[in-house]
């Protein structure tokens, strides 16, 4: 009887280079590599660039994600990005395109038809 290798679909496993996403909450500016931080700002770094000693100067926005790393269990990563309309505030009848960060899509406010039609492209 030969012995084979099955290919089994694992899940990949989050390492000290994946990505986080954080908010700087401390006071003052916080340098990072090349980048600087300001209070308030939220950013993406992996958990090996930021120092230990900073940790409490910033909160994680992803603890899921944290806590796999630490733990080296395996999470999937889903990078599902979802557009909705919001309406504009005291404009009767125009909507933004958000995205799940809250960053909008668009530059200026869009008539409802021209926003479905934008949003449904967006979500394909």
């Amino acid at each position: 009887m030969e012995r084979t290798k099955v290919k089994s679909e694992e899940t990949p496993v989050l390492t000290v280079n994946t990505p986080i996403r954080w908010q700087k909450t401390g006071g003052g500016s916080f340098y990072l590599g090349n980048r600087i931080i300001k209070p308030g700002e939220k950013f993406y770094a992996p958990l090996g660039e930021i120092p230990k000693v900073f940790r409490d100067a910033i909160d994680c926005l992803e603890p899921e994600k944290l806590q796999a790393i630490e733990n080296g269990e395996a999470v999937p990563e889903v990078e599902e990005t979802l557009y909705y309309l919001k309406k504009v505030k005291g404009q009767k009848g125009l909507f933004n395109i958000v995205d799940s960060e809250g960053k909008f899509m668009n530059e200026e406010p869009l008539t409802e038809e021209a926003a479905q039609e934008l949003l449904t492209g967006l979500n394909q």
